[in-house]
């Protein structure tokens, strides 16, 4: 599907390829769809609702949504910001944008990796359609306090997907 006429890349292969991120007419890669380029951001812009339905469903492919749900999400797409924000957003991840300045020190303590102190709950998808599913090892470094790895029967969005699931475990750690 191409509901802008944007570039859209295979997933799976994208995740194997290097990419260059030096060179001015970078393309960001949004979940399967280049949005840092005016062209993009005029896709964005043209067809938002067309955009996120293909992306939820890539993003969680066992999520069986209604209309009503996707309905209800879709109302914020037509925030007059909303797709400035999300470009700036994919442009400064790929620092081809500034952030906003009154974060600038907390950035850089951030890129330092610290470790992470307070008990922790990391979550993965079973069915997460841009990663697979982890054990949680990779990560587990960055942790020095209580933490719990575990693997929801959810996609990439799991509060909606699994809601009681996800609320239970929110209670569990905030009650701990």
């Amino acid at each position: 599907m191409d509901p802008a006429g944007l570039l859209l890349r295979d997933l799976l292969l994208e995740q194997r390829m290097e990419h260059d991120r030096g060179a001015a007419g970078i393309l960001e890669l949004t979940d399967g769809i280049q949005v840092v380029t005016e062209r993009g951001r005029a896709g964005l812009m043209a067809n938002r609702n067309d955009i996120a339905r293909m992306l939820w469903t890539a993003n969680s492919p066992k999520w069986n949504y209604d209309e009503a749900t996707f309905n209800r999400s879709a109302e914020s797409f037509d925030n007059p910001d909303y797709c400035d924000i999300v470009v700036h957003n994919y442009r400064w991840r790929l620092s081809l944008a500034q952030g906003q300045p009154e974060f600038d020190e907390l950035e850089r303590r951030l890129a330092a990796r610290p470790v992470i102190t307070v008990p922790t709950i990391t979550l993965d998808g079973s069915s997460n359609g841009i990663a697979p599913p982890t054990d949680g090892l990779a990560q587990a470094a960055l942790f020095s306090g209580t933490r719990k790895h575990l693997v929801l029967d959810a996609g990439h969005n799991a509060p909606q997907e699994a809601p009681q699931a996800f609320a239970d475990l929110v209670w569990a750690l905030a009650s701990a």
